[in-house]
């Protein structure tokens, strides 16, 4: 199987998958060291240390049935002194382990499951530990986005900006800490990172809480801090660190490290001049634009795909709410993409605010209100959507490049619209037959008129 790879701190690391589990490449972690020693060298080192070896042997005993706990007391005995030297080639043949391996070949080096690997890089840097997990969590959302598992999973944490479309209770839990006598381990990382308990939550989104709960709104930083947290708590366990201790240094870590991660991704956004928008309409992101990301990326292209309200959640000032947290790189260089009722609400958007947009593609855009027979909820909100001659104008003034894709069978929206929208902003038409409206019952899973546009 191809291995894949990350960008952690600038290196390189590659991961592959041996029967549904992720085992890292931690020899490229190495690279991260600064002197002579080579990769072997750092490992051997850290495989020599008793409290490495206690890990390791606690991992095996969990999860391999066939671990020698017999040769694995010998190493236990003899690690920390002088003499003691283990390689993992040798700890593999002598224990029957699992986690950690070397291989040959074009992919070789040290691989370890990634529990162990995140382990290794605690050794390495914490800080490079930190972004190691990110990237990994970014890596399985990708993956299961590419799956269409969980889809309200992944959009809801598809970067730091994420809307909140949640309550939140009003309670401080920092200077009340009467809950922590009976709250559970989980709750205790909840507070720390969401500021509010399962139980609080749920009572407060009981709608939400029938199919998920807190975590399952997390933005990707907030879920590495999370999982960056779950190890420092079963450390902080084992010192004997009571509840109200561990709430305290695990709050100041989970402020500290979020705070690092969001700065990091603001500053990459500020600075990039590749800022792709992601703008969707009524129902939500569709798989054409999960196809718009990955293409894109690979072209270098930072995407940004934010989570707007869709259908009866829809209001103008929901959707600009969200537009907010990007207003930084809303700019001459910014090249957006927009689907159906995410257009004109992009244009009114620009329009009250004055900003100036680079490149502007748009996907089945309308500018006028439209009647769909059984589709009340759809009619409703479109009659939001209707542009000014003062907002059309701006379109026109604002935007440097404008390119108007529609079909000939779109079944939402009139083709006499698709058409007029094109004249009302001044955009190249594009038609495409056969298309449909471009969202999930169209069945588009590809586009690549789109990305010739945004290279041109």
């Amino acid at each position: 199987m191809k291995n894949k790879i990350i960008e952690v701190q600038k290196i390189k690391v590659n991961i592959t998958n041996i029967d549904d589990n992720d085992y890292i490449c931690i020899s490229d972690f190495t690279k991260f060291k600064e002197g002579k020693s080579t990769s072997d060298d750092i490992i051997r080192n850290w495989l020599r240390n008793r409290i490495t070896l206690e890990f390791l042997g606690t991992w095996e005993s969990i999860y391999n049935p066939n671990f020698n706990s017999v040769e694995f007391d010998g190493f236990r005995k003899n690690a920390g002194l002088h003499t003691f030297t283990l390689s993992v080639t040798e700890w593999c043949e002598k224990t029957n382990a699992i986690g950690i391996y070397s291989k040959r070949g074009k992919y070789g080096g040290t691989y370890a499951h990634k529990d162990i690997a995140f382990e290794f890089a605690s050794a390495i840097s914490p800080v490079f530990k930190l972004y190691l997990i990110k990237e990994f969590e970014r890596l399985k959302e990708l993956e299961n986005q590419n799956r269409e598992w969980d889809v309200k999973r992944i959009l809801t944490k598809n970067n730091i900006y994420a809307i909140k479309n949640y309550i939140l209770p009003d309670n401080d839990y920092y200077k009340n800490k009467e809950w922590l006598k009976y709250a559970e381990e989980a709750d205790i990382l909840n507070v720390a990172i969401f500021n509010t308990t399962d139980k609080k939550w749920r009572e407060l989104n009981p709608d939400l809480a029938k199919t998920s709960n807190v975590r399952d709104y997390a933005t990707i930083n907030e879920l590495t801090v999370l999982s960056n947290l779950e190890s420092h708590n079963a450390e902080l366990i084992k010192e004997g660190k009571s509840k109200e201790e561990r709430f305290e240094i695990l709050n100041s870590i989970a402020r500290y490290q979020l705070e690092v991660l969001n700065n990091s991704e603001k500053i990459k956004l500020l600075e990039s001049k590749n800022n792709v928008l992601l703008i969707h309409g009524f129902n939500g992101i569709p798989k054409i634009f999960n196809y718009f990301k990955e293409e894109l990326k690979n072209k270098g292209y930072n995407v940004i795909l934010p989570n707007f309200p869709v259908r009866e959640e829809i209001e103008i000032e929901r959707y600009f709410e969200v537009f907010d947290k990007y207003k930084e790189i809303f700019n001459d260089n910014l090249i957006v993409i927009a689907h159906s009722i995410g257009n004109p609400m992009f244009i009114k958007y620009i329009s009250k605010n004055n900003y100036k947009i680079g490149k502007y593609i748009s996907l089945a855009g309308f500018s006028e209100a439209y009647y769909n027979e059984g589709k009340d909820d759809l009619n409703e909100k479109v009659k939001l959507t209707v542009l000014t001659d003062k907002e059309k104008e701006d379109a026109i003034r604002q935007i440097n490049e404008k390119y108007s894709i529609y079909s000939d069978n779109d079944h939402i929206v009139p083709f006499d619209l698709l058409e007029k929208y094109c004249e009302d902003i001044a955009s190249k038409p594009i038609l495409i037959k056969n298309i449909g409206h471009m969202g999930n019952k169209s069945g588009l899973e590809t586009l690549p008129e789109v990305i010739d546009l945004i290279d041109d």
